[in-house]
């Protein structure tokens, strides 16, 4: 079907719901996140492990540790809402992490690295994956690869971890097989690099933390304040799907060598932007570009 924001919004309402709810049961303890470069730890963490992939003992994981960034992050131009009191840090934050072989990632993804392997892909010829990527995050987008069901989430802490299983019946990110199948047959490593250090990650985990970032994402701006109002309400895309819009909207401009438009995208990534924010893809766009869902 062609695509229609306006529906696709409506028609997620309840997977959306129920991801932020039970993103929302996963407690944070409060304590700063300390990083140990040596072993690629971090320690003092409440870890959620939200999905697991061993391949002949090459195991690659996806979790939350919580909380994130933003719960330190108390400036006071950042405004939440939680119980109808106004608050300038984010209770909910998570900061998405991958884990290797029982280590965390330690070279972590960025947009940018995002941005770094479209270019690849492009200069390689490789458009026809790039539109199965970009159509796969379209269906991220709304929840369309979320299935209904109990699920159990490992929750480890310390150095030897405690270990608990939290069952949560809700939406979980379950993607197709076929569709992972279509992208990793072509793609199977998703490569980041820069003059220091190169990493070659899974691209299945690597699809894991991009819907986990829209996730966290959601919960964000379900509680972020805008003029009063909180911006998933008010804002239209506020939160995942302008998050996941803006990496299609690098896709396709990538495609068509529109160098303006992809340099653009990324400075509105770049943390240290005056502009900074997001830069969907509009809807006339993915339409013209043979997207749908």
């Amino acid at each position: 079907m062609p695509v229609n924001l306006d529906n696709s919004r409506l028609g997620c309402q309840r997977a959306k719901n129920s991801v932020i709810s039970w993103s929302e049961e996963l407690k944070g303890n409060g304590e700063e996140i300390k990083e140990n470069k040596k072993s690629y730890h971090i320690w003092e963490k409440e870890c959620y492990h939200i999905w697991k992939k061993n391949n002949q003992g090459d195991c690659w994981e996806f979790c939350f540790l919580k909380p994130g960034k933003e719960y330190f992050d108390r400036d006071d131009s950042h405004r939440f809402r939680y119980d109808n009191k106004i608050i300038n840090y984010n209770k909910e934050d998570m900061k998405p992490m991958l884990i290797h072989n029982g280590l965390f990632v330690e070279h972590n993804p960025e947009f940018n690295h995002f941005y770094d392997f479209v270019d690849k892909l492009h200069n390689e010829g490789k458009d026809t994956i790039l539109t199965r990527i970009g159509n796969f995050l379209l269906r991220d987008a709304f929840y369309l690869e979320h299935r209904e069901l109990s699920y159990g989430i490992v929750h480890t802490k310390g150095i030897v971890p405690d270990t608990e299983i939290i069952v949560i019946k809700g939406y979980f990110f379950m993607p197709n097989p076929s569709l992972i199948y279509e992208i990793t047959k072509e793609v199977p490593h998703f490569v980041i690099e820069d003059e220091k250090y190169k990493e070659e990650i899974d691209t299945e985990a690597y699809l894991h933390y991009i819907d986990g970032i829209a996730q966290n994402e959601a919960v964000k701006y379900h509680h972020k304040v805008k003029n009063n109002d909180v911006m998933d309400a008010v804002v239209d895309g506020a939160g995942r799907e302008n998050c996941l819009l803006t990496l299609i909207n690098y896709i396709e401009s990538r495609k068509q060598d529109n160098n303006r438009l992809c340099v653009k995208i990324r400075n509105r990534s770049n943390s240290y932007s005056a502009d900074r924010g997001v830069l969907p893809i509009e809807q006339e766009e993915l339409s013209a570009r043979g997207y749908n869902l």
